[in-house]
Parts: structure tokens; C-alpha cells; sequence
């Protein structure tokens, strides 16, 4: 028998196929509560998937006092009206109405046409980030070209495009690369949070980065084509026929050009949208070949350069007159006095000529002695090497005035004075701190140990025919011919010679003691070799290095 508050058990209705159209057949207020929390939304779907079979039992349906998930309602709460509200995912309603959005005309746009244009659209955050890769490219052309100008001599070389655009490509494929990528992430999009409102805003922005890869693409192409006039100027400026390598040079460098062109044409926007399968094709297989083909150019422009050396002038010769120096010094010069300053060894004027002198041989072709110029006078002369840009612009171009810093400063070659005889080590231009004391001491008993690289034509028969008369059994090394030779072999077995009282013919009289020290001027590495391989075998040694 039925008790007087319960109800018939019915099965629930089926889920219609489309929620929007589905019908609440639950008794419902005509008057929905616009505040009613979707929470009651959700209590309703996890009722219906533990298997309740409440009367509104559709997913966009809910009951603030559905019946109990066993199907029988609670007999205190039949009486009471249940408040359904349904949502529709695609209102058929104005979505402002709806949601209860303000419906009135939008505030006016900041600014005219023109100015929103160049703010937010073409100077969208990828297209400034492009610029300013771009600009900073063409600031650096920009500066060469006025440099030049100010010079009057060509600043940039086809060798210094190449590190430009290499520099743009190792850009321009890095950026892209997922683990930088991320790193970008995590610094602006995730650590960036303790920043303030305007730093983050600007952090955000990050996801431009794609500005970094075209900006660099593109300066790298605009720099390899300045690289090919270059390059094609300066083959063209010298004799001989075309060879095989150069042929190869021109015919890689052409072909990579062509390559940057048509894969900057296809990654145009508007050309990557309509042919999008082509651009990934392009930027593919077609970056790839220039990359192989950049390295081919490279090994082949390192064997033509081997094949065409020229010999530029591999030291400089500086003559001053304003004061005396004494060996064993050192004096700073710059043509910028705010900006650098490098030192070098002086070599004091030689001696005046005397009448003995006059008929003296060259040992080494038997002709008159050439001597260093400005015997006898007033003032010191310094050896410039090629080290660097500066000396390479001081030897090119000698300049007719240069800035001095201070006083002549002593240095090591001082102390060689102290020892009788001493043994002198010197490789490359490190023989130019050596000649302060062959010329200001002649008399001085040394022994010489110089290695460089061809110096009769590297360094003149004057200066060669100087140290073969300090001292005429000097060991002098062309590492062209023989390589680099063991130094402290070398120094060990003429120290040992002279300890042993055993010495070659052409020694001097006064040098025919025991040497007692040997003076390296060299490299760091070669001048710390030295010194530990003679002081470890307890020859004391002086060095600068």
C-alpha cells in the first residue's frame, strides 16, 4: 500500500541528442534567478553520472532541490517548487544581452589613421624586434663607409663581411631552436612575474622572437651580397688568368646568393600563406645546401689564399729625433691618445761610422755591411710588427706624427747588461729590444739565439748584418725552412759550450767565457717554455713575455 507521501517510480527520460534543444520536464519558476551559482550545474552532471534519475536529468539542466539519487523525493520537500536554469552553450540572443555586457558604441581609436597604422600594425613588437637586428647591421656598414671616407682608404674587406654573416646566420638559426625557445620562456614568460605590471607587459611580448630570425636572415643576405662585390673587386684587381679555385669560389658564392634570395622571397608573408608548402620546401632542403656550400666556400678560399699570398710588408720602421734613449727601454705610442696605447722596444741610433768600419763585410754576402740609418744622430728608432689592426694600419700606412705617453720606461733587456757574457733568445720582431743593446753596446759580449720566419726578407740585410756582427757566430733559425726548432735545446747546448770552454771559431774574443744567464724575449708560451726548460737544468734566466 502506498503511503500517502510517496510517489510513482518512472524511469528517467533519455538524454536528448542536442542539449540546446532538450525540454526540462521538471516544474520550474517562470521567473529564473539570474544569481542562482553554477555550482547547482555541477552537483547536477556528478548526480547524473553516480546514476541519479531526477527529472531534469539533461546536462544543461539543474535542480536546486532535485530528488535524492535513489529516485524517491524527500516527503518534507514535496511541496516545494524546484528553480531550473538552463544554459545554452550557442545563445540565440544577442551574446552582450545575454551576459549582461554593457551593448553601448565603443570609446573612438587613439589617434588618426596613419599613426594607428605605424603603431600597431606595421610597428607590430616582430617587426620592431626585425628593425632592430636590421638597423643595427646597417649602423655597422654605415660606420666603415664613413671611416673610409675619413681614412681615405677602404676599411672593409670581403674576409670581414664573411664574420658579419656568419655572425647573422648563427642568429638567425639559434633563435630558433627549441631549447633557446624555452629559455626565453621561462626567463620572460615565468620569472619575469616579480617584475612589475609594466615589465611583465613588456615581457610578454616575448612570442616577437620569430623578429630576431628574419631580422638576421635578411642582414645575412644583405651582407653576403656585399661580401660577392667585395670579393669580385678584389679578384678582378689582380694579374693572371682565372684559376680553378677562384672559378669554384665564384661559382659557390653565386649559387648561395641565388639560394638567400629565393628563400627570403617565399618567407614574404603574404607568399608563405599561398604557398605554404613551397616555403617549407625552400626553407628546408634550400637552407641546408647553403650551409654545405658556405663551408665548401671557406675551405676553398683558405686554399686560394695560401696559393695567392702576397707579401705585404710584415714590420714597420718608426725613426725618432726629440730625445736620447739608453737600451733596455720601452716607449708607448698612439695616433689616440684616449683610446689605446701599445709599447715597443727602442732601438737607440748606432754609433757613428768610424774609418775601421768603413771597409767591413756583410758575412753573409760578402758585399759592403748595410747598417740601420741615422748613425750618429740624435734619437731611437722602433720595429713595428704586424700583431693586430693598429700596426697592421701602421705598417700599410706609416704615419708622419704619433703621440708618445710619458717617459721611456725600462724594461728587462736592462738587466741583460748585468751578465758577461749573456746568452740573447729572441723569436720573431722580439729581436727588436735585442738590437737597444747590440747598437748602444756593441762591445757587449752576447751570444744570440733568434728564431723568425725568413728574416733576410722579412727584416732586411742591414738589420741581419747587425747581429752577425754583435756576434758572428750567432744562431739565427729561418723556421720557413726547418719549422720551429727546440729552443731550450738550442740554448742548453751553446750555455754548455761555453761552460766547457768549447766555442765555434767565429766567437769573439770577449765572449769566450762562460755565459753567465740567458735574456728571453719571446711569446708567453714560448718565453715560460724556455725559462722552465733552462731554469729546471739550473741556467738562471731573465725573460719578458
Amino acid at each position: 500500500m502506498a503511503s500517502p507521501h510517496s510517489q510513482e517510480l518512472k524511469p528517467a527520460e533519455p538524454t536528448p541528442a542536442h542539449p540546446v534543444q532538450s525540454e526540462v520536464v521538471q516544474e520550474a519558476d517562470d521567473c529564473e534567478s539570474e544569481d542562482e551559482s553554477d555550482d547547482s550545474i555541477r552537483e547536477t552532471s556528478r548526480d547524473l553520472e553516480s546514476g541519479g534519475t531526477t527529472a531534469a536529468n539533461t546536462p544543461y539542466a539543474s535542480a536546486s532541490h532535485a530528488s535524492s539519487s535513489s529516485g524517491f523525493s524527500d516527503p518534507k520537500k514535496d511541496n516545494e517548487k524546484t528553480i531550473v536554469r538552463v544554459r545554452q552553450l550557442v545563445p540565440d540572443i544577442d551574446p552582450l544581452e545575454y551576459h549582461g555586457l554593457d551593448s553601448s558604441p565603443l570609446p573612438p581609436k587613439k589617434g588618426n589613421r596613419v599613426y594607428r597604422y605605424l603603431r600597431w600594425n606595421f610597428g607590430s613588437v616582430y617587426r620592431r624586434i626585425f628593425c632592430l637586428a636590421f638597423m643595427g647591421n646597417a649602423a655597422a656598414v654605415l660606420w666603415f663607409i664613413i671611416r673610409s671616407g675619413i681614412e681615405n682608404r677602404p676599411i672593409l674587406t670581403y674576409q670581414q663581411t664573411v664574420t658579419a654573416v656568419t655572425a647573422n646566420l648563427l642568429m638567425a638559426i639559434v633563435v630558433r631552436n627549441e631549447h633557446i625557445v624555452n629559455a626565453f620562456f621561462w626567463i620572460f614568460g615565468t620569472w619575469a612575474k616579480v617584475l612589475p605590471l609594466w615589465a611583465r607587459r613588456l615581457s610578454a611580448k616575448i612570442y616577437s622572437y620569430g623578429g630576431l630570425h628574419s631580422g638576421g636572415a635578411v642582414a645575412a643576405t644583405f651582407w653576403y651580397a656585399i661580401y660577392l662585390v667585395l670579393l669580385t673587386m678584389d679578384y678582378r684587381s689582380q694579374e693572371g688568368p682565372l684559376d680553378a679555385i677562384r672559378g669554384y669560389i665564384y661559382l659557390f658564392s653565386y649559387a648561395i646568393i641565388a639560394m638567400l634570395v629565393v628563400m627570403l622571397i617565399f618567407a614574404y608573408p603574404r607568399v608563405r600563406v599561398l604557398m605554404h608548402n613551397s616555403f617549407e620546401n625552400t626553407h628546408r632542403f634550400m637552407g641546408w645546401t647553403v650551409v654545405g656550400l658556405f663551408w665548401a666556400q671557406i675551405m676553398l678560399q683558405t686554399a686560394d689564399a695560401s696559393n695567392h699570398s702576397s707579401p705585404h710588408q710584415s714590420f714597420g720602421h718608426l725613426n725618432f729625433d726629440y730625445r736620447e734613449v739608453y737600451f733596455g727601454q720601452a716607449v708607448r705610442l698612439t695616433d689616440a691618445p684616449l683610446k689605446e696605447t701599445h709599447a715597443f722596444g727602442v732601438i737607440p741610433h748606432p754609433l757613428a761610422i768610424t774609418a775601421g768600419e768603413m771597409d767591413e763585410k756583410s758575412p753573409i754576402t760578402g758585399e759592403p755591411v748595410q747598417r740601420l740609418s741615422h748613425c750618429g744622430d740624435k734619437g731611437f728608432s722602433v720595429i713595428v710588427s704586424h700583431a693586430g689592426d693598429w700596426t697592421r694600419k701602421i705598417i700599410d700606412k706609416p704615419p708622419q706624427q704619433i703621440y708618445t705617453r710619458g717617459t721611456p720606461q725600462f724594461g728587462v733587456m736592462r738587466c741583460a747588461g748585468l751578465f758577461s757574457p749573456v746568452i740573447v733568445i729572441g723569436t720573431g720582431s722580439g729581436i727588436a729590444p735585442c738590437l737597444s743593446l747590440f747598437t748602444q753596446r756593441p762591445d757587449h759580449p752576447v751570444r744570440i739565439i733568434w728564431s723568425t720566419p725568413n728574416p733576410l726578407q722579412t727584416y732586411g740585410r742591414a738589420l741581419l748584418d747587425l747581429v752577425y756582427k754583435t756576434d758572428p757566430a750567432a744562431v739565427v733559425i729561418d723556421t720557413r725552412k726547418t719549422g720551429r726548432p727546440d729552443l731550450v735545446k738550442i740554448a742548453y747546448r751553446v750555455w754548455e759550450q761555453s761552460r766547457k770552454g768549447v766555442f765555434p771559431e767565429e766567437v769573439k774574443t770577449q765572449a769566450r767565457f762562460p755565459c753567465e744567464a740567458a735574456v728571453v724575449i719571446s711569446n708567453q708560451k714560448v718565453t715560460r717554455k724556455v725559462v722552465y726548460g733552462l731554469e729546471s737544468r739550473g741556467v738562471p734566466n731573465e725573460y719578458r713575455g
